[in-house]
């Protein structure tokens, strides 16, 4: 028989120390968590059994996963389970997204005041003088890297990215010789040498102009352009968009951490990167709403295929690393199987890169 019984679901379950109703199942594929199962007769005077489709005990799996030790709106599970490429119906995604949108208005409305100083807020300058505390992982590890003294030029060159302000680098060296460039390279990781860089390099690696493509991205991430990228991405492209984010984030992600291995701490500016363990469904959306925005540019689409290709191969080799380094993690997993572009559901589609319950990579 092609596909799961709802009582091989249950089984399943039991054998992963769970206890699941068939109300639950019904609940939960009425809610979209869940791929919707059929009614097959078994023959005349044998009744019917309900069928899901092929893979929807490892998606119940991974739902009960999602609830273990909480419960989970309806809304936040289908985000997580589309995000790991499970069959759930996109709305989840655009809902999540829209919401993520709708929130970084706001924000940015708040940051933002014509009649202030510099075009900044009073809430913008409590974060710029340290009056309120960075309560972002990523964000206190920018303060980190830039430093107690450049701390807040840094905040204030980010600020006024994200409010739209951002004109150009404009401060002179201060005493140490530090411009409001050097304090934001610092903080986002770019400014540290290699130790396979010459000695006087600095932050000379670093080629085009860097004020440029910071006023290029202070345009896609605006409220305006990541609402017009959301409501232009159909819902066929979306799951598209998402497979190449996911790509480019495992990518960078295997870069950093053997860049970081070989070379030190903040290697060839890669510090900055996203890392796997340390996206909440928060920033899973922020993230790819403006991955959105970005893929709009011709620069992006073009170089997206060589930039993927470069990153593929380093997977790979984190593995060999990984298991020439003593103490490192085990890195005997299974590779995750493929599911289709559309998050599990082939509508016709070729299988995607995007794969559900990726592995952790290996630590080295």
């Amino acid at each position: 028989m092609d596909g799961e019984t709802a009582a091989q679901l249950r089984e399943t379950a039991t054998a992963h120390g769970h206890a699941v109703t068939p109300k639950q199942l019904l609940r939960w594929h009425t809610e979209g968590l869940l791929p919707r199962p059929e009614q097959r007769h078994l023959g005349r005077g044998r009744g019917t059994v309900t069928v899901y489709p092929a893979g929807a005990a490892a998606q119940l799996l991974a739902l009960l996963r999602l609830h273990e030790g909480r419960r989970l709106r309806v809304e936040r599970a289908g985000w997580a389970l589309w995000y790991d490429c499970w069959a759930v119906p996109v709305a989840f995604a655009r809902d999540a997204l829209s919401k993520t949108a709708d929130a970084w208005a706001e924000e940015v409305a708040r940051l933002r005041d014509d009649t202030g100083d510099l075009g900044l807020s009073e809430a913008a300058w409590t974060i710029v003088e340290g009056v309120k505390r960075v309560d972002t992982l990523a964000l206190r590890r920018a303060v980190k890297r830039a430093g107690r003294k450049n701390t807040p030029t840094f905040k204030f060159v980010l600020l006024a990215i994200a409010a739209g302000r951002f004109e150009g680098f404009s401060l002179g060296p201060d005493e140490t010789g530090d411009t409001d460039r050097d304090a934001f390279t610092r903080g986002e990781g770019l400014y540290r040498r290699s130790k396979m860089a010459p000695a006087h390099a600095g932050a000379a690696w670093l080629t085009g102009d860097l004020e440029e493509c910071l006023r290029t991205f202070q345009s896609t991430i605006s409220p305006d352009a990541l609402r017009a990228a959301l409501d232009t991405t159909t819902d066929e492209d979306l799951p598209r968009a998402r497979d190449e984010w996911r790509a480019l984030v495992i990518g960078l992600d295997n870069a950093r951490a053997i860049a970081e291995h070989m070379f030190g701490s903040g290697a060839y500016g890669l510090a900055a990167a996203p890392r796997l363990a340390e996206l909440d469904s928060e920033t899973q959306a922020a993230l790819l709403l403006g991955w959105l925005s970005l893929r709009r540019l011709p620069e992006a689409r073009e170089g997206l295929p060589l930039i993927l290709a470069t990153l593929r191969p380093f997977a790979a080799f984190r593995q060999t690393l990984a298991a020439l380094t003593p103490g490192s993690a085990s890195t005997t997993e299974k590779p995750p199987r493929l599911l289709q572009q559309s998050g599990g559901m082939t509508h016709g589609k070729e299988p995607s890169t995007c794969a559900p319950s990726l592995p952790r990579p290996p630590d080295l």
